[in-house]
Parts: C-alpha cells; sequence; structure tokens
C-alpha cells in the first residue's frame, strides 16, 4: 500500500543519496589537487552533471511524496500575501539578475488552508517564472465571497503554446530546447491545488504566461 511505497521512495532517496555525497567529496579532493588545465575543466563538467541529477532527483522525490502521501491537510489561517511578498523579497536578487520586474501584491488575502501545501504551490509557480520568465512578473489577487484567486502573469521569449495546459503533465517543460528542467514545477502545483480543493487554470498566447489558483477561503 501507500505506506509501503513512501518507506521505499525514502529507502531509495537514502541509498542514491550516499555514494551521491561520496562523488562529491572526491570531486573536492580533485579539486584541490595539482590539476592540468584539461583536467580542471574535465572536473568541473562533472561537477556540473552531479549538480544537475541531484536536482533532479530532488524534484523527483518531491513529487513521489507528494503522489503517495495522504492526503490529509492541516488547515490554519494563512496570510498569503505575506508569504508571496516573503518568497518574492526572497529571490529579489535571482529576478534582479535575469532582469525581471515584479511586481508585488497589496491585497491581504487570508485563508483556511493547508500552509506548507500553499508554501509549496507558491514556491513553485515563482521559480517557474524565474526560470522561463522574460522581463518582467506580477501577481494579482482576487477576493471573492468563497474563494480567492491568485493570477502569475509573465512575459515570455514565444509568442503562444497552442496546449499550455500540457504544462501541467509530468516531466512536460515549455521550451523543449532547454534540457535543464525536468518539468515537474507546474504538476506539482496541479497536484497540491487539487489537495487544497483548488481549480488550476493556465494560458499562453501573446508573448504571456498566465496562471491562476483559484482556492477555497476556507477548506
Amino acid at each position: 500500500g501507500y505506506e509501503a511505497l513512501k518507506e521505499a521512495i525514502s529507502n531509495i532517496s537514502h541509498d542514491i543519496r550516499t555514494p551521491l555525497t561520496a562523488i562529491k567529496g572526491y570531486q573536492q579532493l580533485l579539486a584541490n589537487s595539482m590539476l592540468t588545465p584539461e583536467q580542471t575543466e574535465q572536473l568541473a563538467i562533472s561537477e556540473r552533471h552531479v549538480a544537475r541529477l541531484e536536482q533532479l532527483l530532488q524534484a523527483f522525490f518531491e513529487y513521489s511524496y507528494l503522489l503517495t502521501q495522504d492526503a490529509v491537510t492541516q488547515p490554519t489561517k494563512v496570510n498569503a500575501t505575506a508569504m508571496l511578498q516573503e518568497i518574492i523579497v526572497g529571490n529579489y536578487l535571482a529576478f534582479e539578475e535575469k532582469g525581471i520586474r515584479v511586481d508585488i501584491p497589496e491585497t491581504t488575502a487570508i485563508l483556511e488552508t493547508d500552509e506548507q501545501f500553499l508554501l509549496r504551490i507558491f514556491q513553485n509557480v515563482l521559480r517557474n517564472g524565474l526560470k522561463y520568465g522574460h522581463e518582467w512578473l506580477s501577481v494579482d489577487i482576487q477576493k471573492q465571497e468563497h474563494t480567492t484567486t491568485f493570477s502569475i502573469h509573465n512575459g515570455t521569449t514565444t509568442e503562444q503554446n497552442p496546449y499550455p495546459e500540457r504544462l501541467l503533465e509530468r516531466f512536460q517543460t515549455g521550451d523543449q530546447s532547454r534540457k535543464d528542467s525536468v518539468g515537474l514545477g507546474l504538476s506539482i502545483v496541479s497536484l497540491l491545488t487539487k489537495k487544497l480543493d483548488g481549480t488550476l487554470r493556465i494560458a499562453h498566447d501573446d508573448f504571456q504566461f498566465r496562471i491562476d489558483i483559484e482556492l477555497p477561503n476556507k477548506m
């Protein structure tokens, strides 16, 4: 059942991290050795591949964990606006380095929802905006009687994606030429939105990408 699968994923995760740690240790030893310029370049390439492997494994294990864990949520009062602002401010330098202007929402939205799930949703959406966004990103909050909608827009370098909803599928990325993404971020957002009894809509046209996350004010 689920418990056995969760335990198996946890064990595999540990078993993979052990040799990875050893590989990184030997790479550090090599980095401190007398290497030729060619060997230094080869070491740098292997280090990039190991870092990439770590990213893939982290995304895979997070997705596997969310997929197999029970859908039991722990609703508490959460200031969603403050949470969004904190994530944006925490990534301010990264956005600045990519030349992305970010508009921070000011509408105060308090939800009775699962704080950890909401945090993961916002982190993944903003990470996606940082990775694939172009020039600008804005967050808009619309409060309704029973729901609150969080709309995240960002500029893109491609005019449109005829099937944007496919980005919610596992291992799909918006830019097939980029091999640096495992394509799990938005599928995690989709999975968690469902767990919070929310609705997710996605659109990409006119050099704009938009994701709307509509969540109940109370679970």
